[in-house]
């Protein structure tokens, strides 16, 4: 065991820079990488400037420099985003459908407003739709019966639309 590790230790060095006794000490190789460094090289910087290290950010403190829970919860007086009445958000409203010939009404329960998501009907969503028919793929959006399908396959000029393909999958 004491040898493969040795072994391994070795990886990064050349076979010029094996140790041959235990006093000589392992000269190891600069490695160099594809992408450029974050700090500059000691060789482009004068003997006055030392390089400054930028404080790392933590999620903290990007959690804390954007908006609070108030902010979030109030909608910052948008009418649209107002806050529900716990009375209105609540209420159950149910409606009388009417059944099959000779059957009589139905009593429905409907999803309050919050709840509901828009129809999708934008050209990127009728498109791939009819692109998966056309192959006879299904996506796994459709599977699982998504309601924010509309915002992967829809797009919007800051995102591509979007859909996730089954390859393989039991339908």
């Amino acid at each position: 065991m004491a040898a493969s590790s040795t072994r391994l230790r070795c990886l990064y060095t050349s076979s010029s820079t094996w140790k041959k006794s235990p006093s000589q000490p392992l000269i190891s190789l600069s490695r160099h990488y594809a992408t450029a460094s974050s700090t500059p090289s000691t060789a482009s910087l004068s003997s006055d400037e030392t390089p400054k290290r930028r404080k790392t950010t933590t999620f903290k403190d990007k959690l804390n420099a954007g908006p609070s829970f108030a902010d979030f919860v109030s909608g910052n007086g948008d009418p649209n985003n107002a806050p529900l009445d716990p009375q209105e958000a609540y209420a159950i409203e149910t409606v009388m459908i009417p059944g099959p010939a000779g059957r009589g009404k139905k009593e429905h329960t409907r999803l309050p407003s919050w709840l509901k998501t828009p129809i999708p009907d934008s050209t990127n969503y009728k498109r791939i739709k009819k692109d998966l028919r056309g192959l006879k793929l299904n996506t796994v959006c459709e599977e699982a019966r998504c309601p924010n399908i509309s915002d992967c396959w829809g797009g919007s000029d800051k995102s591509a639309a979007t859909a996730t393909i089954m390859l393989m999958g039991d339908s």
